[in-house]
């Protein structure tokens, strides 16, 4: 639900609503005689459809004065409070509230009271591996209305965010969905590693480096080919890339600029074949803060 469909809901539950006292504590709104027609409201709400898609085709109910069914007792309401009303479907529910407490406390509450009603926060997923590389793992906070507050139960993903709508209000908005939000469904099985291909082991990018794919980083038009071949002789490293660097100065290449690093590990497993892992870092002067590195896993067999 955008802020945009929000606020017509706000303003469509102003205009078909009264307050009314419920409690010492929370205030309610009532219908109002002879005021905008509900239907009219509920399909102003739905424009195009899209609720009725992911609710089987049933439209969006309007609710004055009281919580989503899926939210009922299971939805912390400050003191003080208005509950303004909502809308529900089968797969969808918007509550709608306002409070004179400040924002933080709203959150510290939602925090302190979701978990006693039954709510956990999401799990920390797995990332999915690129060729053995994940990003760091990163952590899910309450906070103001750009991260917001997400807690799960089963398969239904609650969202609670708080706005300010004037110095003395705000507005808490609780979303609660059905759909297959993947922040709160269980983790997914590993897939098997085909025959022959090797298996990388999964390494955790530093914290702050980004996905993978940095925007920092300059990017080869073309990528790919090469060759490899094997020799048998005592020159060093140095040495045969002296070799074969010589060749390339003759024909018009130049040195390049980037810096290259490799590192390599060994282990063995139990039937005894050796596996050998080499990281290479390359550097690139071009894009100061970007570093590529590539992972190259290869195994020998005893025998």
């Amino acid at each position: 639900m955008t802020r945009h469909w929000s606020f017509l809901i706000v303003a469509a539950l102003t205009a078909v609503v009264r307050p009314a006292q419920a409690s010492a504590q929370v205030r309610r709104l009532t219908d109002v005689p002879d005021s905008v027609p509900r239907a009219l409201v509920e399909a102003v709400i739905d424009p195009v459809g899209a609720m009725r898609i992911v609710s089987g085709g049933a439209r969006p109910r309007l609710l004055v004065g009281t919580l989503p069914s899926g939210l009922a007792q299971r939805l912390w309401i400050p003191p003080g409070s208005t509950i303004l009303g909502g809308i529900e479907s089968s797969a969808y529910g918007l509550a709608i509230i306002h409070s004179p407490m400040s924002e933080d406390s709203l959150n510290a509450g939602y925090r302190r009271e979701q978990p006693r009603m039954g709510w956990t926060l999401p799990r920390e997923r797995t990332q999915v591996a690129v060729m053995g590389f994940v990003p760091a793992p990163t952590t899910v906070s309450l906070g103001g209305d750009v991260v917001g507050g997400i807690f799960c139960s089963g398969g239904t993903t609650l969202t609670i965010s708080v706005t300010p709508v004037d110095p003395l209000t705000r507005e808490i908005r609780a979303t609660a969905m059905d759909l297959a939000d993947q922040r709160c469904q269980p983790p997914a099985a590993p897939r098997p590693v085909p025959f022959g291909r090797p298996q990388y082991p999964t390494l955790v990018n530093p914290p702050g480096s980004g996905n993978g794919f940095s925007p920092g980083c300059s990017y080869w038009n073309q990528t790919g080919g090469g060759g490899t071949t094997r020799l048998q002789t005592t020159m060093n490293a140095d040495d045969l890339l002296m070799h074969y660097g010589k060749q390339l100065v003759d024909s018009g290449w130049a040195p390049g600029t980037n810096q290259t690093v490799s590192h390599s590990w060994t282990r063995r497993d139990s039937t005894g074949t050796l596996t050998e892992l080499t990281l290479t870092a390359r550097l690139q002067p071009a894009s100061p803060a970007c570093v590529e590195i590539q992972m190259e896993v290869r195994s020998r067999r005893p025998g």
